[in-house]
This record gives structure tokens, C-alpha cells and sequence, in this order.
């Protein structure tokens, strides 16, 4: 009957009687075929009044509403808001069928495509049906509808009652919700979630066919120290950028992912051989290789590939994953700027790497690191000129690791900062110590690392410096070459700033390959460092000794301090001391040493030269 279609679609209607109902409905002349749709819909029902309710839900219903002869499926009735919703006129539309107005564009889901058949096929004793079907409206806009239908007797005939309801909104934010469970929101790439749903779907087709499936990962090489100097959004656009290049590269069938910061994956299907997942490598390294112009400035964003293969490397996708990462940490020890196929080899260097991490997290909240502090020679006054402090790691409680054996990897996983104010503060409170019992006021030179050498470095040694109330001429800071000439700009400042403080700072590797005259000039230092490898090798060609004169000339020409490092015997500190150097460290005067050793041997108390050196004669190239 048709008022439990009415009410079976759930139609809203205010409460009124009978009477009010049908005055309502008459004045309303509603739209019908051939009679009334108080009067279709009021014929339906042995009880007039119920069927006037009816006809009321109806014509006032606030959704569209249509009704539909079966089985020829010509409309026979609409409500106004019907009307309104598609800018029609009842002329227009009724006895005709859905089809012959082109109500219907696409049925979106559950039912077969031709709506109007659909419709018209269904029989008195059909259920309620529901589906979502595009439609056109007035004013020419789509828009997607929920259609319920359900069937109806009118008169002893068939008849079905539609109402739909406008789901636009709600599937354009169900489908907002699920492009955000699935993709990156920086890039619009897939995100992991999409990404291992992907994978393991072209698992499962690759082992029916008999291909290959590759993983590669990607890892920008340096991409922090981007973000550090020009900022998160320059390095937002870059990531942006580069997502773009990276697709240009791949096949349509494949998935390029983004799992998180600077890290992607490319999962490359159906593969016939290993070796083109090592071309598509190449080609992602040329694709970045050019420069980036990011807000005026000029970005290279090199980066690292690990390559892993399903079936010769792994069975399943998160293995394929972990190979992958693998295989890229072996890529960036070669060299980085390179792409490298995961192997039992790599493998164990991940495990090894992954050991190294989860130690060096355990050891930094235990606090298990140590300075060692190595003394430097002044031949000028022949005494204690100064000290080089170094960090170890007591890995395991007593195996110590020398800094550069772990420092990039604390850098690489987020703990260099929190190890560096580490090194700095026991640092600091050691000179501040040292100065206040009068034994050893002299400076502390501090190494620092690639990533330690930044601008937020000036701000937290002035806070150092106040918070340990030590004396600025007592702390020296030692950045190598190399570092320093990555950005000359961003170093003047970095330099200028600990100077204006009151620190001296010097570079080491001096003379390590680079050109060595313009950041002399530019950068305001205090000395420079002399590496071990000029020791070794000027004692045995004049050449290198002529160019080492010649750098420690010119470094005196502007007034800076020259110490040589590594010095292992009497021989290597003659010849230095002939060449003109102004002081030494090495094993000739003591090895890296804890605290309590380094205190035991000097002390300002002390008036003996604690090692024996033959003066230098007529050594080559004597000044």
C-alpha cells in the first residue's frame, strides 16, 4: 500500500489531521498524470485518512519524489521538490519515462547502469532497493543521489514511489577522508598504508606470472642541513618538487609512495629483469641532478637508493622494505649519490647499523659518553699551550668508540644535537673547573661536526657560556675544511658570531685539497689545524714540504695560529718546528687521555717538559 511505501522511505512530514491535510492538498493542485496526486495516492488505501496523510508526505516531502507505473516506468507524479531539484515543469516529464528525459547519468554503485530498467522491471512484490546514481539539476550542475524505490499498489495497479536524497557533500568528504588515510598530505603521494596494500597485491600477481616485483628505497642525502638553512617550507616545496620529477620517471602501472620526512619508495611491477630496476635507479638520480630553484635560491637534492627484488630477496613486503632501506644505508657508505641491489652483505651492515642505533639511543639517556682530552705543545714558550677535547662512546659500559665511528649515524637518526650540548656543557663545566683551581687555564678546543656547525650553534654556546661562567678566550671551536667551505656565507656568520663572544676558531685539514686563500680572507679564524697526513708524508718529499712552507707562511701573513696535529716522533716535530708551526699535538706528547690521566700529567705546578725533543738543525727548507 502506498503508505507504507511512504513511510518504509522515511519521508520527514509535519503531524496534521485529515481534514487539514486534504484542505491542503486540494488548494495545492498538485502535480499528477491523469488524476490528482491526492487522488493517485489517496486510491491506494481502504482508509482515506491515511492515504490523505500520504499524499501530504508527498507533495510537502523536502526530498524529490517521483512515482512510477510498472512496468511501463512512466512518471506519474512528482512532488515540488522534485520539480525544483531538476528545473523541470510537469508538461516536461510526466509520461515520460526517466531514460526519455535523461534524469539518470551513472549509477554510481549496487545496481545494474540503466537505471530507467531498473525501475520499470520491478514487480508489486519487490523489496525496498537503494543505490547512488549521478544526476543532472537545474542550472546544469551533477550531483550524486541516494535512490531508495520501493513498490506500491495504486488502484490494483503496480506502481513504484522513488525519493532521493542529496549525498554530494557526504561522499565528497568520505572521500576527503579516505584520500587522507591513503595519501600524503604534503605530496599527494600514497602513504605507506597504500603503500604495503600495493605491494602485496603485486606480490600475488608477480608470483602467478612469474615476474619480479622491485622496491626502491629513497633516501635525499643531506636534506636536514636544506631544512636547517633556508627553512621547513623551502624544504616542503623541494620534497613537493622532487615528487614530481620522480613520477615523470616511472611507469603508469608502477607506485611512487612517500613513507615519511624525505623518504620515498618506488614499487616497480612486473619485472622481467633485476637489471631494469637498476636503470630506473639512474634515471631517478639524473632526474634530481638538477638543480632545484626553490624561492630564489639554487637547491641540489641529490639522494640514495636501495634496490631489494621479490622473489630473490624477500617473500613478503615488509621484508622487501627492510632489504630495501638496507641496501640505500649501503649506497650512502659508498659514497651516497648512488643506488645499490640489497645482499647478505648489506644486510649484515644493516643489522650492524641497526645495533648501532638502538646503543647509541640506550647510551645517550645513561649518559655513557666520555671526553678525552689530548694536550697541544707551545714551542714558542715550551709549555702546555692548549687542549684538544674529543668525544667517546663507552658502548656497552666499557668498548670506547671514538666520535667519527658514530657521530654521522647520531646525526643521521636525530641524537647529534643532544649528544653535541652533551660534549659542550661537560666541556664547559671542565674549563670552568680547571680555571677556578688555577692548574690549567688554557684553551679547550672542541671539534665539531658537519651538523653541529650551524647557526643555532652561535645561540647555544652564548647560553653555555653564561650558564657555566666560563671565560670565552678559554674555549676553541675546530671545524674542518671542508665544512666550512659548503656554504662560505652561512660560515662568515656562523664564525663571526662565536667570535664575537669571544672564542677563537680554527679549521682544520688544513690545506686538505681546497683552496685556501679566499675563506682565509673572508672568514674571520684564529688558526689552523695541520692534518696528520702532512707528518706522514712531508718527511719524505720535498715537495709537500715546500707546500706546507708555504701554507704556514701564508697562514702567519694573516695572523693565524699554526698547530700540527698527529706529530708521532721527534723526527716529524724537528722538521715541523724548521718549517715555522706553533705548536703540536700527537702521541710525541701524550694520546687522547680521560680527565683524571690528562690531570696527573699536567699541571701548571709542573716546570718539566713531560716528553724529550732534539732541537731542530739544519732541517730542510729551515727558516
Amino acid at each position: 500500500m502506498i503508505q507504507d511505501a511512504i513511510g518504509f522511505l522515511a519521508v520527514p512530514a509535519a503531524r496534521v489531521d485529515a481534514a487539514s491535510a486534504s484542505a491542503s492538498i486540494d488548494a495545492a493542485e498538485p502535480h499528477g498524470a491523469d488524476d490528482s496526486v491526492a487522488t493517485i495516492l489517496s486510491g491506494a488505501t481502504h482508509h482515506p485518512g491515511q492515504g490523505v496523510l500520504a499524499a501530504g508526505a508527498f507533495v510537502y516531502g523536502p526530498c524529490p519524489m517521483h512515482v512510477l507505473d510498472c512496468p511501463e516506468g512512466r512518471l506519474v507524479a512528482v512532488n515540488d521538490a522534485w520539480l525544483a531539484y531538476f528545473g523541470h515543469v510537469p508538461s516536461h516529464v510526466l509520461g515520460r519515462t526517466p531514460d526519455e528525459i535523461g534524469l539518470w547519468r551513472a549509477v554510481r554503485s549496487g545496481l545494474p547502469e540503466d537505471g530507467a530498467g531498473r525501475e520499470s522491471g520491478i514487480g508489486a512484490g519487490s523489496s525496498r532497493n537503494e543505490d547512488i546514481c549521478r544526476v543532472t539539476v537545474a542550472g546544469g550542475g551533477e550531483r550524486d543521489v541516494l535512490r531508495t524505490s520501493k513498490d506500491c499498489l495504486i488502484d490494483d495497479r503496480p506502481h513504484q514511489v522513488v525519493q532521493l536524497v542529496d549525498v554530494t557533500e557526504r561522499r565528497r568528504s568520505e572521500e576527503q577522508a579516505r584520500q587522507r588515510a591513503t595519501h600524503d598530505v604534503l605530496t599527494g603521494l600514497p602513504n605507506r598504508l597504500l603503500l604495503d596494500d600495493r605491494l602485496n597485491t603485486a606480490i600475488a600477481t608477480a608470483a602467478r606470472e612469474g615476474r619480479q616485483v622491485a622496491v626502491l628505497f629513497i633516501d635525499f642525502d643531506h636534506f636536514k642541513r636544506i631544512n636547517d638553512t633556508l627553512g621547513h617550507a623551502v624544504g616542503d616545496t623541494l620534497l613537493r618538487e622532487a615528487s614530481q620529477r620522480l613520477n615523470r620517471v616511472i611507469r603508469r602501472q608502477d607506485t611512487l609512495a612517500r613513507i615519511g620526512g624525505d623518504e620515498f619508495v618506488v614499487l616497480l611491477n612486473g619485472l622481467r629483469a633485476a637489471v631494469d630496476a637498476g636503470h630506473v635507479a639512474g634515471k631517478i638520480l639524473q632526474a634530481l641532478a638538477h638543480p632545484f630553484v626553490l624561492e630564489g635560491h639554487r637547491v641540489v637534492a641529490n639522494a640514495s637508493i636501495g634496490i631489494s627484488l621479490f622473489p630473490g630477496d624477500a617473500a613478503d613486503a615488509a621484508s622487501l622494505l627492510r632489504h630495501a632501506d638496507s641496501a640505500m644505508y649501503a649506497a650512502k657508505s659508498q659514497g651516497r649519490r648512488s643506488w645499490q641491489f640489497f645482499s647478505a652483505e648489506t644486510n649484515e651492515r644493516a643489522l650492524a647499523r641497526s645495533r648501532l642505533e638502538s646503543d647509541l639511543r640506550r647510551s645517550v639517556l645513561r649518559s655513557e659518553f666520555v671526553l678525552l682530552h689530548e694536550p697541544v705543545w707551545d714551542l714558542q714558550q715550551d709549555t702546555l699551550g692548549g687542549v684538544v677535547t674529543s668525544l667517546a662512546w663507552k658502548r656497552g659500559g666499557a668498548q670506547r668508540v671514538a666520535s667519527g665511528e658514530f657521530m654521522t649515524v647520531a646525526d643521521e637518526i636525530g641524537l647529534g644535537e643532544s649528544i653535541g650540548q652533551w660534549m659542550i656543557d661537560t666541556a664547559f663545566a671542565q674549563v670552568r673547573l680547571w680555571a677556578s683551581e688555577a692548574r690549567l687555564a688554557v684553551p679547550m678546543c672542541l671539534g665539531l661536526t658537519a651538523r653541529q656547525f650551524d647557526l643555532p650553534l652561535v645561540d647555544g654556546v652564548r647560553a653555555a657560556l653564561l650558564r657555566h661562567a666560563v671565560e670565552p678566550r678559554h674555549i676553541e671551536f675546530s671545524v674542518s675544511e671542508a665544512t666550512l667551505l659548503i656554504d662560505l656565507d652561512r660560515s662568515r656568520d656562523i664564525v663571526s658570531g662565536l667570535r664575537e663572544q669571544g672564542c677563537q676558531v680554527s679549521v682544520g685539514d688544513f690545506g686538505a685539497g681546497y683552496s685556501a686563500t679566499r675563506y682565509l680572507r673572508d672568514v674571520p679564524l684564529t688558526g689552523v689545524r695541520l692534518g696528520s697526513a702532512w707528518s706522514r708524508t712531508m718527511r719524505d718529499s720535498r715537495a709537500d714540504q715546500f707546500i706546507l712552507r708555504t701554507l704556514i707562511d701564508l697562514a702567519h701573513a694573516m695572523g693565524l695560529r699554526v698547530t700540527a696535529e698527529g706529530v708521532a716522533d721527534a723526527a716529524e716535530a724537528d722538521l715541523l718546528r724548521a718549517l715555522g708551526v706553533d705548536a703540536w699535538s700527537g702521541a710525541l706528547v701524550a694520546p687522547p687521555l680521560l680527565v683524571e690521566e690528562f690531570e696527573a700529567r699536567f699541571d701548571r705546578t709542573r716546570t718539566v717538559v713531560p716528553f724529550s725533543v732534539r732541537r731542530a738543525g739544519e732541517a730542510p727548507l729551515a727558516r
